[in-house]
């Protein structure tokens, strides 16, 4: 059996050096086409290298873009200089510049020899390749496509927009149904022949021609014209994500590699030198297929593209500010602190939980004037900027990547009720969050900022009020996923270590020295005076009648913390 290859490539040409050069020594003719984009000395280079082999023919250049003619166009070229040159050649394999063979080449050509007629070619009916990334399955073949998809999507979006909206609906060729499939196959020399020597080719060249991505459906259709038996499947392993991009195999994907039905993989990684040493070595002992390493193989590509769509739990790749809606970035990747209302009551609490864990802990991370890293940082963990504007734009993955970031240790940062309400809510349903609230603890901050309106402070302290009362019937509920540890402001002030004990504890769990020292209390005088004045001016600050206290005792409350 004599099969010859056909390869695309546009880049890395020593890599397309190798692949040529293993294919041709296993007695392969080779026709190269290098894109019309690629460098001239890129070109010159491979042509240099590879002169030695006569059985090494390079095709016309022709400049290709994605998901257009010219790719169709490549293919034909150099199909028709190996049907040619070459009449001996039984079957044409199309791969890529940066595939590889997963097999040793000689199997692939007795597995074809025992199939003389077969055609392998990916080759399903539009309605039925659900595979298709991004829609436009029906689409492709009935609208016009002037505009390229990455060049100029919006023209490209706009067109399909207003073609819809008028109806537009191409007449196709008679005779024609429009399949689809990889555009890696390999035809049988009597099928590729007619098709290149169709009749009606002029008729079909110009319908595809205004199709899109017809190099995943020219061949694929008109195959089913003139092949006499087709296995709808390819012989090179290529898989894409949801977006249509390829899966970049790496040297870690070698053993499922060799365990794949398929005789070539693709899309290989051009630094991947276990993955061309191995496979590119045709002297290598042939080794029988286990399928329970190829099966997990192919879980793990699975996995891949699940975890690329859902991230994994607490993170979702920070770069792309991807939406929450992902099942595993509901909830954050470990356990944390969040502080609401120790700051006011303690002067220094940061270096003093330094020195007493040995561990730093954040400021107001979702503050007004941007985030609050350590030491005044401006980059903080996992690279995060520390950028209002950045942070908000979307916050609560922010705090999912700022959790992951720091998931060796144990992440610990102020919170004020003041700041951004959707992470209060996102902190409330959050299993990994360890809430320690010092009830009222607003109350110093206000006397603080000496307010001489008394209705502006009225209102103040009204609405400071209710937005601790909604906080706290979340977290006070049985159902609540957070664990909360809430304390009055009296009980903190008159017994500071009934809420630093579980702090220090949380931080630093391998900690048993009690806290011989304890960080200095900010309590500004008169706050007795200044509570009777908010009372007297109509402030409610009773919390026991919403039930808030009726959850248990505070020891009931530390237990669930810690545990």
């Amino acid at each position: 059996m004599s099969v010859g290859v056909s390869i695309l490539a546009h880049r890395d040409m020593p890599r397309v050096a190798q692949l040529a050069t293993a294919l041709v020594e296993a007695e392969c003719p080779v026709v190269v086409h290098i894109d019309g984009a690629t460098p001239q000395a890129d070109f010159d280079w491979l042509r240099a290298r590879l002169a030695r082999f006569k059985s090494i023919l390079f095709s016309p250049r022709v400049r290709g873009a994605w998901g257009q003619f010219s790719l169709v166009q490549a293919q034909m070229g150099a199909a028709e200089l190996l049907l040619s040159r070459y009449p001996e050649l039984e079957h044409i394999c199309q791969l890529s510049g940066d595939s590889l063979p997963t097999r040793p080449i000689h199997e692939f050509k007795q597995f074809l020899a025992s199939k003389p007629e077969v055609d392998f070619i990916e080759s399903v009916t539009a309605g039925a390749a659900h595979w298709i990334k991004g829609g436009l399955e029906h689409e492709r073949f009935t609208l016009y496509f002037p505009f390229n998809w990455k060049a100029h999507r919006r023209l490209f979006d706009l067109g399909v927009a207003l073609q819809r909206r008028l109806g537009t609906r191409r007449k196709l060729p008679d005779g024609m149904i429009p399949h689809i499939g990889s555009q890696w196959w390999t035809l049988s020399r009597p099928t590729l022949r007619a098709i290149l020597d169709d009749p009606r080719r002029a008729e079909y060249d110009q319908f595809f021609k205004r199709s899109w991505i017809p190099d995943e459906s020219y061949f694929q259709t008109l195959a089913r014209l003139h092949s006499e038996r087709i296995e709808s499947r390819s012989l090179c392993f290529a898989r894409f994500d949801y977006e249509g991009k390829p899966l970049v195999l790496y040297d870690d994907h070698l053993g499922g590699l060799e365990n794949l039905d398929t005789f070539f993989a693709r899309k290989i990684w051009s630094g991947a030198d276990a993955l061309y040493t191995r496979l590119l070595d045709q002297t290598r002992p042939a080794t029988a297929r286990q399928p329970s390493k190829r099966d997990a193989f192919l879980r793990h590509v699975a996995l891949t593209e699940r975890r690329r769509l859902e991230g994994r739990r607490g993170l979702m790749m920070q770069a792309r500010h991807v939406g929450g809606q992902a099942r595993n970035t509901r909830e954050t990747a470990v356990p944390y602190v969040v502080l609401q209302g120790l700051e006011s009551v303690f002067e220094d609490l940061p270096n003093w939980l330094l020195e007493q864990t040995g561990q730093r802990a954040m400021g107001r991370i979702y503050g007004p004037e941007g985030a609050q890293f350590a030491e005044g940082a401006k980059v903080g963990p996992g690279g995060l900027s520390s950028l209002g504007v950045v942070r908000d734009y979307r916050p609560v993955e922010f705090l999912r990547n700022f959790v992951w970031a720091q998931r060796n240790g144990v992440p610990v940062f102020t919170f004020d009720l003041n700041d951004n309400p959707k992470i209060t809510r996102a902190i409330e349903i959050d299993p990994n969050a360890r809430i320690l609230h010092v009830r009222s603890a607003w109350l110093l901050d206000l006397m603080r900022e000496n307010i001489a309106d008394p209705v502006a402070l009225r209102d103040r302290a009204a609405m400071a009020v209710a937005r601790e009362k909604e906080h706290l019937s979340h977290l006070m509920r049985e159902s609540s996923p957070a664990r909360a540890l809430v304390l009055p402001l009296g009980q903190v002030l008159a017994n500071p270590t009934n809420i630093l004990q579980p702090l220090v504890q949380l931080m630093a769990p391998n900690t048993t020295k009690p806290l011989l020292e304890l960080p200095k209390i900010s309590w500004p005088e008169g706050l007795g005076q200044f509570i009777t004045k908010l009372k007297n001016a109509g402030v409610n600050l009773t919390y026991q009648d919403d039930g808030l206290e009726l959850r248990g005792d505070t020891q009931q409350q530390r237990v669930r913390l810690l545990s």
